[in-house]
């Protein structure tokens, strides 16, 4: 029973938000897909002709360190996107609708959350493809461990950037404030040498199961499966090696995306008209 004494459930609710989604961003839907998708399959093209046989090793490094920023960075658009039009100050009519406040919120973003699904299992195909089209494959791109981490922090980043536009009318301005802080406080850190400050940042960004990791698992997924393949690559003077090797995505993800969803659930809860 919702609030207005009417039963429309949340599978309902989410398919019309699934259906509003579509309606208002299918532009910015088609243009990251092709965008995204050709790019990957065009960066990977080109790397025979430049690097040889060092090309599958520089594919996977490539999309684990140098793409999956980008994805994570249009996942943090798209959950802003999802609330463009209802901020929380003009959500009036998006409360008129006759279904349970939290589930209405928990439907917008999920719908939202699906369509970037549907994008990134594009993306993955048209990447693991050409891959193997042009390269004849590349260290772990075939692998559902690498993939199943670019999926899995991608929803971290969504969830979590989700929060935000639920609870504000200024999102991306609470977004880069979080950022630049955590940016701050490094740089303090360091020129401090405030131990206990730095052991906090390890907790957010460069410890091996921090918020950090979990969202470039990918990319440590990939170093790991590269230095797997050619195991001398682990000798490479890299800067932040130690850091590489001892990052633990998978544990990272376990802790960070519960946490993630928890808090966003807990936003959808609290979030009501003003």
């Amino acid at each position: 029973m919702s609030e207005h004494g009417l039963t429309v459930g949340f599978g309902a609710a989410l398919l019309e938000q699934l259906r509003w989604f579509w309606h208002r961003l299918w532009i910015w839907i088609v243009i990251v897909t092709v965008l995204t998708a050709g790019a990957s399959a065009w960066i990977i093209s080109s790397i025979p002709d430049t690097e040889g046989e060092e090309g599958p090793m520089i594919a996977t490094m490539l999309v684990g360190n140098a793409f999956h920023p980008l994805l994570v960075l249009i996942a943090i658009s798209w959950a802003l996107s999802a609330w463009r039009d209802d901020p929380p100050k003009e959500r009036q009519y998006f409360w008129l609708h006759p279904v349970n406040r939290t589930a209405h919120v928990v439907a917008r973003s999920l719908a939202g959350f699906i369509w970037l699904v549907l994008v990134m299992a594009i993306v993955i195909a048209t990447t693991v493809i050409s891959a193997n089209v042009f390269l004849g494959g590349a260290p772990g791109l075939d692998a559902p461990r690498i993939w199943g981490f670019a999926v899995a922090s991608i929803a971290l980043a969504y969830i979590s950037s989700s929060i935000a536009p639920i609870l504000s009318d200024r999102p991306a301005i609470w977004i880069i404030l979080v950022v630049a802080l955590v940016i701050i406080a490094g740089v303090i850190a360091d020129i401090r040498d405030l131990a206990w400050l730095q052991r906090g940042l390890d907790v957010l960004t460069g410890g091996a199961r921090s918020f950090g990791t979990a969202l470039g698992a990918p990319g440590y997924a990939a170093a790991h499966a590269v230095m797997g393949a050619v195991p001398e690559a682990g000798s490479m003077d890299v800067p932040q090696m130690d850091r590489i090797m001892s990052a633990q995505p998978g544990d990272a993800l376990l802790i960070w995306l519960p946490i993630s969803i928890v808090a966003f659930l807990g936003s959808a809860l609290i979030s009501r008209p003003r």
